[in-house]
This record gives structure tokens, C-alpha cells and sequence, in this order.
């Protein structure tokens, strides 16, 4: 595709310096959304491009098994979330492991003395992942009780 004369002169500009350029400069924000679309849809036409892209076959299936794998999981994220009390069951492991967490100074500071370089916020996720990690078949009986009362 070439260009007139005047979008060679938009697209250019002139040099000012080794890296600078002086140009006319349009700016595509102007346009409202319906108007931007339309533009772009008449210079697409204007170029010879016409009618929507579809992947070849083997990436359209590919593409199709995702798309479709991931609305299954929201339909079954859903209805196992409307079927389980899913916060009484959160609830429940939190006050089960809650330790007393008036201790959390003395964790973090332990964790500087291991390690000065780590946060504050990351010495305490990994104390409480350590704890949670320790209790998870305990945490997983717990679940099963729970959904068993259902």
C-alpha cells in the first residue's frame, strides 16, 4: 500500500535533531467510540480488507475446547459455591487454625532476624502458609463434615 503525498508528509514529518521530528500529529482519542470503530471499519474497507478473521481449523478447535472448558468451570464454580456454605465452611477452618495473633511482632521479627531483606507482610504469609500447610488434613476433615451436613 502507498501513501499520497499528504499522509507521506503526516507520517514523516520533518527531522528536528537526530531523534525528533516535527509532524502533524491526529489524535484517534478525539473520535467517540461508534465514530473510531466506523473509521477504522472504512479504512479497513478502503485497503481491501474485508469480513472477519476465523483461526484455522486446528487453532479454531484449540481456541473452541478453552472458551468452552472455562464456562463449564464458571457453571460448576457457581453452583458448588450455591450448594456448599462456602463462607460458614471458610469461617470454620479459620477459627480452628486462628493462633494468637497479638504474636505477630515476634514472628516478624524472627523472620528479619532469618532473613533481613524479606517484608514484613511477607514474613507473615509465610508463618501462616506454614501453619495452614500443617493443618490441612485437619482442615480437610473439617470440609467433609461440612459438606456431609448438606
Amino acid at each position: 500500500m502507498h501513501l499520497t503525498e499528504i499522509e507521506e508528509v503526516y507520517f514523516k514529518g520533518e527531522p528536528h535533531g537526530r531523534k525528533s521530528w516535527i509532524c502533524q500529529r491526529v489524535e484517534l482519542n478525539a473520535f467517540t467510540a461508534p465514530a473510531l470503530v466506523h473509521y477504522i471499519e472504512a479504512k479497513l474497507e478502503w485497503a481491501g480488507v474485508f469480513g472477519k478473521v476465523i483461526p484455522p481449523e486446528d487453532d479454531l478447535v484449540h481456541q473452541a475446547r478453552g472458551i468452552f472448558r472455562e464456562e463449564v468451570d464458571d457453571l460448576v464454580d457457581r453452583l458448588i459455591s450455591q450448594l456448599l456454605p462456602m463462607r460458614a465452611m471458610k469461617q470454620a477452618a479459620f477459627d480452628s487454625l486462628a493462633p494468637d495473633l497479638s504474636m505477630a511482632r515476634g514472628w516478624v521479627e524472627e523472620a528479619f532476624d532469618e532473613n533481613p531483606s524479606i517484608s514484613w507482610g511477607k514474613a507473615l504469609q509465610r508463618k501462616f502458609s506454614g501453619l495452614v500447610n500443617e493443618h490441612e488434613e485437619e482442615i480437610s476433615d473439617l470440609m467433609r463434615e461440612h459438606i456431609n451436613r448438606e
